[in-house]
């Protein structure tokens, strides 16, 4: 075929003729359902914000595990990760997933996440291991998320 010349329409056109499509929505994996939609990108904001916050008020545990703020901090984390929980579960629900692997790995690293900051106040020494720890569960999280969601497809 020459590169001046547009295929046939019963002609398969090469990788070089074909323009890059912007990635759709799967419908078999996806409500196509206005309502469903907006559910799941309330799920979506509720899940993050929460994560953000999270790992903020843990972050923020492990700098300064003072007694004083212990009981408003454990209140504070606890009520965001019934959130986070909610959010993600929800999300998981109105897109109709099964169980796959990357939702294990997200439920340990939320495990993680939410004992951080009781652990913060129950061994203050051990600091820089929870800071770890809790930084290392927030990008395994991410990660997993992008691999199954954030590559791109090969057709």
């Amino acid at each position: 075929m020459d590169c001046g010349t547009k295929p046939s329409p019963w002609q398969k056109a090469s990788a070089i003729d074909r323009p890059i499509a912007p990635q759709t929505i799967d419908a078999a994996r996806f409500p196509v359902h206005k309502g469903l939609i907006v559910k799941a990108q309330i799920y979506q904001i509720l899940h993050v914000v929460s994560m953000v916050l999270l790992t903020a008020f843990t972050i923020r545990a492990i700098a300064n595990p003072v007694p004083e703020t212990k009981k408003k901090t454990m209140i504070v984390t606890g009520i965001l990760s019934l959130l986070m929980l909610v959010g993600g579960f929800g999300l998981l629900a109105v897109l109709k997933y099964g169980f796959y692997p990357w939702i294990l790995v997200k439920i340990v690293c939320w495990l993680v996440l939410s004992a951080m900051a009781g652990m913060a106040f129950r061994q203050p020494s051990k600091a820089s291991l929870w800071n770890t720890v809790t930084i290392t569960a927030v990008i395994l999280a991410v990660v997993a998320v992008y691999l199954q969601f954030g590559s791109p497809s090969v057709e």
